[in-house]
């Protein structure tokens, strides 16, 4: 490992330590928008937030985030739902383009 790799690791274990990044290796406001994508998404097994929480009541978190922070995802990628891309089907007999 080079120097620069040594410094760079002490100094993620020292944020670590101070209590600056989570587990997950994300920072507060990080671990915070990731929470909120969570939530928008209805992924409740993998939210701290909405653990042991009613379905009811999660669904008023979620409305909640939605309206203080938006819909929009903050740092989870979207999903692409419903745009599937058509392949070309072949016809018999016929060569392909080249």
């Amino acid at each position: 490992m080079t120097n620069r790799g040594v410094a760079g690791m002490a100094s993620v274990m020292l944020a670590v330590l101070n209590g600056r990044i989570n587990d997950m290796a994300l920072c507060e406001e990080c671990a915070g928008r990731l929470e909120r994508d969570l939530i928008r998404e209805r992924a409740w097994d993998h939210s701290a937030t909405a653990y042991g929480v009613s379905a009811d009541q999660r669904e008023e978190l979620r409305r909640r985030v939605v309206r203080q922070y938006g819909e929009k995802l903050e740092l989870i990628a979207p999903t692409n739902t419903g745009s599937k891309k058509r392949r070309a089907r072949r016809k018999k007999g016929r060569l392909p383009r080249p």
